[in-house]
């Protein structure tokens, strides 16, 4: 059971990395590249958890960007995984405060059932705690197909930027 799992894990990062260097192969620079993690509240229907997880978020323009995020939660008893590449179109704002909506598919794995793909959107928000790291939130609703479930996750974000548009140098 546990290769199997690694197996579906392996095979979603790689439909992952495959969106990723299709964006990257644009002949574009990123002007701003997050990376960071979330935190908080995720639910399958009525059941929720608490869930965690990581992201990369690359913006090649002000209004443009592409965010993968990868999530874990037990949700009674059950595990749960996912990956979701998800474009993010962001809403004219200050330098301080970043909102955006978010829209994409992804892959998600609910307790002993196969990877089921689904879409989804949200939104998120980041503030500027300095010129490199931001603090926000970020919700998010898919429609997970052939498994008759929605899951929903409201996260607290925290993340590192590099790029031309501040944070770290290059």
């Amino acid at each position: 059971m546990y290769s199997l799992g690694v197996k579906m894990f392996q095979k979603s990062l790689q439909k992952t990395l495959f969106t990723l260097s299709i964006f990257l192969g644009c002949g574009v620079s990123a002007q701003e590249v997050k990376v960071g993690g979330h935190l908080g509240a995720i639910g399958i229907g009525s059941s929720s958890g608490i869930g965690f997880g990581g992201s990369l978020q690359i913006a090649p323009y002000e209004t443009v960007g592409l965010r993968v995020a990868a999530t874990l939660a037990n949700i009674d008893s059950s595990n749960y995984f996912s990956i979701n590449p998800m474009l993010v179109w962001f809403v004219p704002t200050s330098e301080e405060f970043k909102a955006g909506l978010l829209f994409g598919g992804g892959f998600h794995k609910i307790g002993n059932l196969d990877m089921k793909f689904g879409i989804g959107g949200g939104a998120q928000a980041d503030f500027n705690l300095s010129p490199n790291l931001s603090v926000g939130g970020i919700f998010e609703l898919h429609n997970v197909f052939d498994s008759s479930r929605n899951v929903w996750s409201m996260m607290l974000t925290v993340g590192t930027k590099f790029g031309e548009a501040g944070g770290w140098d290059w």
